[in-house]
């Protein structure tokens, strides 16, 4: 796997990774935020939530440069 600074992803890249995450989950990032704050959520949708958080950050990133 190649692992490329931020500076070289793309927003298109990431919410492509975020949707291919939901798309596997069969969920919505509204229900896996819901199921994060209640605390129900399996052992993959925690992992999930984990990895879409740091997508977000990456976005966010790439929103303040």
């Amino acid at each position: 796997m190649t692992v490329l600074p931020v500076e070289y992803v793309s927003a298109e890249h990431v919410e492509a990774q975020k949707a291919a995450l939901l798309r596997t989950l069969g969920l919505s990032e509204h229900e896996l935020q819901h199921k994060a704050e209640e605390g129900t959520y399996s052992l993959q949708e925690f992992y999930a939530w984990e990895t879409l958080q740091g997508l977000n950050f990456l976005l966010s990133e790439d929103d303040a440069s």
